[in-house]
Parts: structure tokens; sequence; C-alpha cells
């Protein structure tokens, strides 16, 4: 049986890099390039010329979008892979990507938000849940951490904030939003800490239905004040509109610049749990996101080359199974920390 293949867009990123690791044995990989081309293999694409798209979906059996901001260029790429008939799965795109690619005629599956967040977040509350059968139970997620990353990167989470993926300062309790402004929390690690900042995505709303959870509390973590003031800056800038895009991406890059990335980095996705009997803890954790981000792609991957999806545009969190999930990122030697503990002074029924 013949290798698939899969064209990778923006395989030289730090995800496609790690991207390409995870599929190289068992998949035919082409990779595009811009400006430089770095194997005789690669193929030249401008998002803006259909004709350099055309030439290389051709030699694709999938294609993954690793390259950004997805916001700007997922709605153009998406549309060219459905004129194609081609499998599609970019890291994220939200909502928006979502309503995009429901206005056209699609013929084959597209899977998007297939990252680490969302992605990995939505699949890992998925699996929280499953050990929950009462509705009496509440769940605090936290994510993030302290890494470096590019401009594409920071613009994402700025634009998907600006278009509503992502809301601050509230979370949902007996499914109603309850507004909390003065909602900051110190997370701890290995003796460091981390700013909590409410934030509840459209994924958790996308997965409401099926989680037993009354109250949910999701939270972006930052290293310090200065991490989250980089965002409140940048989102800023995005928002003035007497500058134009070329003026919006420079002043984003001296931004960047100003506020790099100091000391070791590291990244956590921790879920506690608890139906005031029990009370369980999940945490993920690597030096950055980027691995956790390119297994998901991959399983998407997997999942698109060896089952046969129905004609629609997933989320991540739809269609992976949680559980393998979980078996995937042990397997890849990340790490994970679970445990269950009884929640002490809870009365057991007949104690007086």
């Amino acid at each position: 049986m013949s290798k698939k293949t899969i064209g990778i867009i923006g395989r030289y990123g730090t995800v496609g890099e790690q991207l390409v690791e995870l599929l190289k044995n068992q998949y035919h990989i082409i990779a595009t390039y811009y400006s430089e081309k770095r194997k005789e293999t690669d193929v030249y694409v401008d998002i803006n010329c259909p004709s350099t798209m055309s030439s290389f979906v051709k030699k694709c059996d999938v294609v993954v979008n690793c390259a950004g901001p997805s916001y700007i260029v997922s709605a153009r790429l998406s549309e060219w892979m459905n004129k194609h008939s081609m499998p599609y799965i970019d890291l994220f795109g939200g909502d928006i990507l979502e309503k995009a690619i429901n206005q056209l005629p699609i013929d084959v599956p597209h899977i998007i938000n297939a990252g680490s967040q969302p992605g990995l977040s939505g699949l890992m509350v998925l699996w929280m849940a499953q050990k929950f059968e009462a509705k009496n139970s509440e769940i605090k997620i936290y994510q993030g951490g302290n890494e470096s990353g590019g401009t594409n990167a920071l613009l994402d989470i700025l634009l998907s904030t600006k278009e509503g993926y992502g809301k601050s300062n509230y979370y949902i309790k007996n499914g109603k939003a309850i507004v909390d402004e003065i909602n900051e929390e110190h997370y701890f690690k290995d003796n460091q800490h981390a700013l909590a900042q409410l934030y509840f995505t459209k994924e958790l709303e996308r997965i409401l239905k099926n989680i037993p959870f009354t109250t949910i509390k999701s939270y972006m973590l930052f290293k310090d004040k200065m991490s989250k003031q980089l965002l409140m800056n940048g989102y800023g800038i995005i928002n003035q509109h007497n500058l134009s895009k070329q003026q919006k991406l420079t002043r984003i890059r001296n931004l960047m610049t100003k506020y790099q990335t100091i000391g070791q980095q590291w990244f956590v996705l921790r879920m506690e749990a608890n139906d005031n009997k029990y009370k369980y803890v999940l945490t993920i954790k690597d030096k950055n996101s980027h691995k956790l981000t390119a297994l998901i792609a991959a399983l998407c991957v997997e999942k698109i080359v060896n089952e046969k999806l129905r004609t629609g545009c997933y989320w991540a969190c739809d269609i992976l199974n949680p559980n393998k999930v979980i078996e995937r990122l042990k397997l890849e030697n990340i790490d994970i920390e679970e445990y269950v503990e009884e929640i002490a002074g809870r009365m057991e029924e007949g104690e007086i």
C-alpha cells in the first residue's frame, strides 16, 4: 500500500517542524515555501496566487496549514482546498473559519482548531468529564506559561479576541454567564507563579452540552504582569482604526521586541475537577505548546487518512477520542500527571 502524501503549509515554522517529525515515517511530506527553497521537493506557494496553490494541491492527499495568522489566511486557504476537493486541516481559525467553510459547497472533510488551544484543551475537558456522573461538579482549567512566539502567533491571539473567540472576566455557573471583574488568581508551578486571568472560549461553549460540570472556570496563564501587558497593548494596537494593516504589524513587531520572553520557557495545561467527594487533577507540561499542537494536528491527519469522515467542518474536539489522545501523549513522553484524592472533611452517609 503506497504512502499518502501530506502537504504542509508553514512546514518550517516551530509547529510545522514538530509535525513533520511526527508524520515522516508514515507519510510522504511535501512542504511549501515562499522566500527560500530548502529542499528539492519543496513547492513554491503564494497564498495570493491561486495558480501556485493549484500545483501544490495536486501533489497531496491531505493539506495541513501551520501558517498564520489563521484569522487572515485560513478562510482563503480553505476555499482553495475546497475547489480541489482536498481534505484540509487547520490549527486554528475559531468559529469565524467554521462559518466561512460552511458557506462553501464542500465535498470533503475539513478539520479546524486542531492545536493545543483550541484542540487539546477541549479534548482534555471531555476526558475529565468522563470521571463524573453527578451534575453537581465543578472544573477549573489553567493554560499558558512562559513561551516565546512569532508575530503571527500573537496576531492570532489578538484577532481571535477581537472577533469574540474568547472573552475575559467571566465563567459559567448553572448554565449562566457570571461576570467577575476581580478574578486574578495565582497559579503555582515548581515554586514559580503565574497570573491567572479568567478567559472563556468558544471551544468551551461548544462542548458545554457534553460535560456535567455546573461551574466552569477557565484561566489564561501569564508568567508575569509584563506578559499580560503585552497582550493588552497589542490589543490596543489592533483596535486603532487610524492605522493601516502594515503599521499595525510594525508596531506589534516592535512591541514583541520590547517584551521579549525572559527565563526558561514552560507551558502547562492543568485541570482540577471535583464533585464535593473526590478531586481529580490532570496536568500536562512541556517546555512549550508546539509539540502538543503538532500532536493534535497529527492525530487529525491519521483520522482523515484512516477513517472515512463524512463531508463537513469539524473541530478537533468533535472527532478525536480523548482517551486515545492521552495514550498518544504518553507514548510521545509528554510529562503527564493525573491523580484523584478524596476531599478531606466530607461527611459520609450516616456519619454524625
